[in-house]
């Protein structure tokens, strides 16, 4: 999977295959690893009698297994039953397995647009920008009746904060564009002219006069941050000054 896992716990010999993943999880530690990377994908039977079964006999977890079996006889939520299995190993500490157990919480009787939503806006808030995009652009594949106007006009604003966070101005100009064909929200058009101003093609954003209604302190603001752009492209992007840059863009761009 990419990282170093220390098993503490038993290595299966056969392996436990997540359906709809081409993933083999050979010890209970990837399986946390698994719970904790993706969140959103877990369902409402992940604990399945196959999972349970696997658990004791290929990982030797017969107590771990005992408890997932009598919360399923119980009927205990989802969030409840993963609390059980993410506690079955010390991978998690005990915040990261409260956290995991909430955000599992915040999922159960959700749609899967609204799931996929949840994951897109947590990886945003996180800065995990890719992945945020690839969730978002999931979401906008959905059949037509999914997503209200103004639900696409919100993800594909915030797919114009993601590209901007990486300095994908042009990407995310047009993303803006297409956040406001669908929510006539005027934020989202004052951000595509700052992102167009960032690459310093204005020629491309000569037919759209900025608002009136814009109060004279954000458009200075604006202009600032656009001077700022301005000056790094004519003597060089200075490293120091990216994160100052980066975090004032961020202050206009969260919708």
């Amino acid at each position: 999977m990419g990282d170093l896992i220390l098993c503490q716990t038993g290595i299966a010999a056969m392996p436990y295959y997540i359906e709809g993943t081409d993933l083999n999880i050979y010890s209970l530690e990837e399986l946390c690893y698994y719970l904790g990377h993706e969140t959103d994908r877990i369902g409402d039977n992940f604990c399945s009698q196959e999972l349970i079964q696997w658990i004791k006999e290929e990982l030797g977890c017969t107590e771990l297994a005992k408890e997932l079996e009598e919360a399923r006889e119980n009927h205990a939520s989802l969030a409840e039953q993963i609390g059980i299995l993410s506690g079955g190993c010390s991978y998690f500490s005990k915040k990261e397995r409260l956290t995991l157990i909430h955000q599992i919480a915040e999922l159960e009787n959700k749609s899967t647009a609204e799931r996929e939503r949840i994951n897109a806006d947590r990886c945003l808030k996180n800065k995990q920008y890719v992945k945020s995009i690839l969730c978002y652009r999931r979401l906008l594949s959905y059949p037509d009746g999914e997503l209200s106007a103004l639900d696409k006009g919100s993800i594909w604003h915030n797919m114009g904060v993601a590209n901007a966070q990486m300095f994908l101005y042009e990407q995310a100009a047009e993303c803006f564009k297409k956040a406001y064909e669908y929510n006539n929200n005027p934020e989202s058009e004052m951000e595509r002219y700052f992102a167009m101003q960032c690459v310093s093609q204005k020629e491309q954003v000569s037919d759209y006069e900025p608002p009136k209604e814009w109060k004279s302190g954000v458009m200075e603001r604006l202009q600032q941050a656009v001077d700022t752009i301005e000056t790094q492209e004519n003597t060089g992007i200075s490293r120091e000054r990216i994160p100052v840059w980066k975090e004032r863009y961020r202050i206009y761009s969260r919708v």
